[in-house]
């Protein structure tokens, strides 16, 4: 056990975890629309809250999916560049890839399903990897002149050091927690984005109640950045806690 452990902690180790963890979530993901694909043709559930509540459940999942690849592919590109951060991102598409592909297999979506939903995914991936890249090389510009400074006295500084979680600051001073947010945002935008669209397309709210529920559901695409925010600093946390960044 020890020995799995130290193993996960290696560059090539977090990839595989990585790998293996995405494999699982999605699992998970097509094993709840199976069950609610059965659940929703049983007249036995007719009226009940079981197939909405099996819906929630995959959509939440696919969503943790979402957030968990993104605060690892911050991390590996804050840690090796986009070198290592490459290495995440090719497993992140090839996931996405996978799931739908899993998702044609068993015929619970077609193809022009999956042309509308899967670009999406990688452009919205594209965007955050994008943010995060930005975000850190920001970061590497100041750290260099604080490390250029730190030499002439004789003096390392340790470049995990200065960002979350060793170091408790301000979430635009930090690198990684800036990033976080702004992936957080990135989602929720695309969200109310691909509502409105499909608002628009169907016409206005009915009467009130349609109007109540259209609130309801912009206000939940805002509470899944949030919700996205506080998860991906908790797995940064977590990443954190093993830096692999050596004093410079």
């Amino acid at each position: 056990m020890h020995a799995a452990l130290n193993y996960l902690r290696t560059p090539r180790g977090r990839a595989v975890g990585f790998a293996i963890l995405l494999l699982l979530l999605f699992a998970l993901y097509i094993g709840l629309i199976f069950i609610c694909d059965i659940v929703s043709s049983d007249v036995l559930y007719a009226g009940t809250l079981l197939p909405e509540l099996l819906e929630w459940g995959y959509q939440g999942v696919e969503l943790v999916a979402f957030f968990v690849s993104y605060a690892l592919v911050l991390r590996a590109l804050f840690d090796d560049g986009l070198r290592g951060g490459a290495v995440y991102i090719g497993i992140a598409v090839a996931a996405s890839v996978l799931r739908f592909t899993a998702l044609m297999a068993m015929r619970f979506i077609g193809g022009w399903a999956v042309v509308i939903n899967l670009i999406p995914e990688l452009i919205q991936l594209a965007l955050i990897v994008g943010g995060c890249y930005r975000s850190g090389a920001a970061f590497d510009r100041i750290f260099r002149v604080k490390s250029d400074g730190a030499r002439t006295l004789e003096r390392s500084i340790c470049r995990d050091a200065e960002v979350y979680p060793q170091k408790k600051q301000p979430i635009q001073s930090d690198p990684l927690l800036r990033a976080a947010r702004g992936s957080a945002i990135c989602v929720s935008v695309i969200r109310v984005l691909g509502r409105l669209v499909f608002d628009v397309t169907v016409g206005p709210p009915a009467d009130l109640v349609d109007a109540l529920w259209m609130l309801c559901y912009y206000s939940a695409d805002v509470l899944i950045g949030v919700g996205g925010y506080y998860l991906m600093k908790w797995g940064l946390h977590m990443l954190g806690k093993h830096p692999t960044t050596k004093a410079s």
